[in-house]
């Protein structure tokens, strides 16, 4: 799942939305792993982070998840303002994830 990292999105989006979330995390992250340069800036590295926790909460894997989350909320702790509902959202799921234990 190479290439150009929003086609990663948006496959592992759909994948979501159709229950299997285990194969969206492994789609969404795959990018994580690659440089960033030309067609790989489509997508932050953060985005995808998200969109892996998004995916490893909805499987139930709740230390992956949580991992990604921190990521996210430590990437946009200075974040512009159209990110920050999306970093407290993370950290809000990060906390109740970490409460959980």
């Amino acid at each position: 799942a190479g290439g150009y990292t929003r086609t990663n999105v948006q496959l592992a989006q759909v994948l979501l939305a159709q229950g299997r979330p285990l194969e969206a995390a492994r789609i969404a992250r795959a990018p994580l792993w690659n440089s960033f340069d030309g067609p790989e800036s489509y997508v932050t590295p953060t985005e995808l982070c998200e969109l892996t926790a998004l995916a490893f909460d909805a499987a139930g894997l709740r230390d992956s998840a949580a991992a990604y989350y921190r990521r996210v909320v430590t990437n946009w702790r200075r974040a512009d303002p159209e990110l920050v509902p999306r970093r407290e959202r993370a950290a809000l799921r990060l906390r109740a994830l970490e409460a959980s234990r």
